[in-house]
Formats: structure tokens, C-alpha cells, sequence
């Protein structure tokens, strides 16, 4: 299934709710970098619900932009994964650093596809540097576009982190979840007598 799923293209996303705090901007002027860094292939697609008061800078930022940048609406969740699947990388450029565990990495992960992040608190926990996405200093927003660039370079590298994001997706499957809940309820029930 991952080889039917490799994409031949440089295709980039985005997929939450685009709010400045996303790093939404931070995308839109990296991709626009890297086109013309790279004489690739190259495009950033952006997926979610686009908060009423970023609305305006968000269509300036893209306006212009339609080859390398477009907004795609807003996905069903269950249709999530087969939508990731088709891209190259997922980015992630979070201004929040104190990000829980967002849910698109996840889908993310379970589509087999590596995401570039800015390393929020909780972001080593979920993605491995090099193996299931590329991880950049969340001090340093600019070294997205190195990163995306680094990407590309490394091609085989990176469409080989789609089987390790597959692996890793199942760590959060509902079972494998249920079981370490089960765990911690029991020991804490043990604990209290």
C-alpha cells in the first residue's frame, strides 16, 4: 500500500485550522521561497476551517499565489488520511509551543506521510528527527524553508520515512490507546488499597 501511495510530485500541506498561531504565514512565504530556490515541481495545498478574524490576511497572503499556494476547504476527518496520502510532506510551523498532541500529525503518521515541524513542547514525543518527519529549532521559524529544502534534496530519505510513519501511527490506534488506559486505571486501583 505505501508504494501505491508514493507521490511524484513535491506537493506540501497543511491541514488544521488556520489561525496566525498555525504558522500559516510562515508556509506561505516558505513555499514561495523554496519555488524559488528549487526549479521543482512544488506547491503547498492548505486544508481547514480559516478563523473569522485571520480571514483577510489569510487571503492576501495567498492572492497571487495560485500556482505554488492554494486553499482546498475543509475535509470530513473520517476522508483525512486518504487526502494526506497523496502529498509529499505535511507541514506543521506551529507559533504554539505548547501544542498538545495535534491530531493532524496523527493522521498524518497514519497516512504514511512524514511531517516537517517546528519543535513544539510535546514534539520529539510524536515525531522521530529524520525517521517519521524533520524536526527544526522552534527558536529559528526561518529554517523551515532549509528544512523543506533539505527534503526535497533527500528525496529517497524522506519517501522512506512513509513506512516508519506508518509504523508509528499505530501507537495511537483506539486499541493500543484502551490498553494503556486499562494498564493505568488498574495500577492506580492497586495503588489505592
Amino acid at each position: 500500500e505505501i508504494k501505491e501511495n508514493i507521490p511524484q510530485n513535491n506537493y506540501f500541506c497543511i491541514f488544521s485550522r488556520i489561525t496566525k498561531k498555525k504558522g500559516i504565514i510562515d508556509a506561505i512565504e516558505a513555499i514561495e521561497k523554496v519555488s524559488i530556490l528549487e526549479k521543482v515541481d512544488i506547491k503547498l495545498d492548505i486544508y481547514g476551517p480559516i478563523e473569522e478574524e485571520f480571514k483577510n490576511e489569510f487571503y492576501s497572503a495567498i492572492l497571487g499565489k495560485e500556482k505554488i499556494c492554494e486553499y482546498k476547504g475543509v475535509i470530513q476527518p473520517e476522508k483525512s488520511v486518504e487526502v494526506l496520502k497523496k502529498y509529499f510532506c505535511l507541514l506543521f510551523p506551529t507559533h504554539w509551543h505548547h501544542e498538545g498532541i495535534p491530531g493532524t500529525i496523527i493522521d498524518s503518521l497514519s497516512a504514511g506521510v512524514p511531517i516537517i515541524a517546528r519543535c513544539w513542547q510535546y514534539c520529539r514525543e510524536m515525531i522521530e528527527d529524520k525517521k517519521t518527519g524533520y524536526i527544526y529549532e522552534f527558536d529559528f521559524p526561518e529554517k523551515l524553508v532549509e528544512t523543506m529544502l533539505y527534503a526535497i534534496k533527500n528525496r529517497e530519505e524522506t519517501l522512506q520515512m512513509r513506512y516508519f510513519c506508518i509504523k508509528e501511527a499505530e501507537k495511537y490506534k483506539k486499541e493500543n490507546v484502551l490498553k494503556i488506559i486499562y494498564k493505568e486505571l488498574k495500577i492506580k486501583k492497586e495503588e489505592d488499597y
